[in-house]
């Protein structure tokens, strides 16, 4: 082996995914299930009791009067719990999809647990430790019962998914280490308060509330200098992009949520005001829809299964129907003229004679359609084992050099279609000195 080169075995272990067989495998998805069932059925529970009343309360009450002139306060209700309902499908939908194709992979099985567990810290959290007037006592202890664990679970599976996204394994030991510090971190502050709170201890939630917030937020920013060490030292080019979508993402949640979380421009008499409130609920939607998306295609090595033959089979039909309904209509209105002209009335000739035109039209349309949608969005498809086998007979019957290297660079620029191509050919080395060994012959 030539000395310039170095061989490491522990990045691609690092970067090696893991994959889960046997017991491991049965008992991750059935609490994986145990999990979504508590969940769902947590969820169908408050959204009947206490959760919608103290949506109403915290966040309806308080924007609704700059739309008051625009809409009654049923339907600003409606709007605020579709949107509300909306985010929490997009997070349970996606988390159940990853699980279906790929929890045989401990990463997918993380992140959709993290996915499942993220509207119960955010939606159920701010139910359970926001001030209430219009719900009883009961219901809220009943609420915390029900948080406390998810929170705690919720909690540690989101260390976890930051510190060994995308392959599932740490980056160094240090990583584990701390993951193991917050872990412990937010299950004994977590315990302490719930033990607290079922022996009626009145002023301890005051002090250790902030501090199991800061526990989170501090080490969740630890885990993000974590990604960040992987991200220089340790991932590939795959695992880099996954990471640049997860990140993208994430900084376009925490952006808008920056720029509508601030004072509107607008005041409560303005006539934009009511807009503003009514493009914040919609905008908030489709940013935090955005991100689950985000990470399961992140997850999915950013092809996202079979997702993105039905986003390419929608584009070629949706242009190729656009394109063939304006042939259609406008060539039933020339003909229709035409035949006005030469027969004084309308005729169905013409219709038929533009059924059969866009009959003629489809197959070679929808193929132009289809390479263009290839070439803008997508590499060229080919066929791997073609390709190869063309080019297998090329190298064996091809005895020029330059025509072999001018092959390999068309086939290269066909199938990966990168920016640059360079061969570099190694010279011949030097003829080494023959050496024979002649026996000695025996001398008369």
């Amino acid at each position: 082996m030539p000395e310039n080169i170095e061989v490491t075995a522990a990045t691609p272990a690092i970067n090696t995914p893991v994959i889960l067989r046997g017991p491991w495998l049965f008992m991750a998805r059935a609490g994986w299930v145990c999990v979504a069932l508590l969940i769902f059925v947590t969820f169908a529970a408050f959204a009947s009791r206490g959760m919608r009343l103290l949506l109403l309360e915290k966040d309806i009450s308080d924007s609704y009067g700059s739309l008051a002139r625009l809409m009654s306060y049923a339907a600003y209700t409606r709007i605020v719990l579709a949107a509300r309902y909306t985010i929490l499908a997009a997070y349970l939908l996606t988390a159940v999809f990853i699980f279906w194709r790929r929890s045989r992979d401990a990463m997918g099985l993380l992140t959709s647990l993290v996915l499942l567990t993220l509207p119960v810290m955010a939606d159920l959290g701010g139910v359970a430790l926001t001030p209430s007037t219009t719900v009883d006592r009961g219901v809220m202890d009943s609420i915390l019962v029900w948080y406390w664990p998810l929170a705690v679970l919720g909690s540690v599976a989101l260390l976890v998914f930051l510190n060994v996204f995308p392959t599932g394994r740490f980056p160094a030991p240090w990583a584990r280490r701390l993951f193991l510090l917050g872990a412990a971190w937010q299950v004994g502050l977590t315990s302490i308060l719930i033990v607290i709170n079922n022996i009626g201890v009145e002023g301890w939630e005051t002090l250790l509330w902030p501090l199991w917030i800061a526990g989170i937020v501090g080490f969740i920013g630890l885990s993000i200098g974590s990604q960040v060490y992987r991200y220089r030292r340790v991932s590939g080019p795959v695992e880099r992009q996954q990471t640049r979508w997860v990140i993208a993402s994430l900084a376009l949640t925490l952006v808008w949520l920056l720029a509508v979380s601030g004072q509107s421009p607008f005041r409560s008499y303005d006539p934009w005001a009511g807009p503003w409130s009514l493009f914040k609920i919609f905008g908030t939607v489709i940013v935090l829809a955005l991100l689950p998306l985000s990470v399961a295609r992140a997850i999915l090595r950013y092809h996202l299964w079979d997702i993105d033959v039905i986003v390419r089979k929608t584009l070629v039909y949706t242009l190729l129907t656009g394109f063939l309904a304006l042939v259609y209509l406008s060539s039933i209105v020339a003909l229709q003229g035409v035949f006005s002209r030469l027969t004084g009335q309308d005729s169905t000739l013409a219709t038929i004679l533009s059924t059969l035109l866009i009959a003629a039209l489809f197959l070679p349309v929808r193929r132009s359609v289809q390479e263009f949608i290839d070439r803008r969005f997508y590499r060229r498809k080919y066929d791997a084992a073609k390709v190869l086998e063309g080019f297998a007979a090329t190298a064996r019957d091809e005895t020029d050099l330059d025509r072999l290297t001018a092959e390999l660079v068309r086939v290269i620029q066909e199938t990966m279609e990168p920016e640059h191509v360079s061969i570099w050919l190694m010279p011949p080395a030097a003829p080494r000195p023959m050496r024979a060994d002649i026996p000695d012959v025996a001398r008369p």
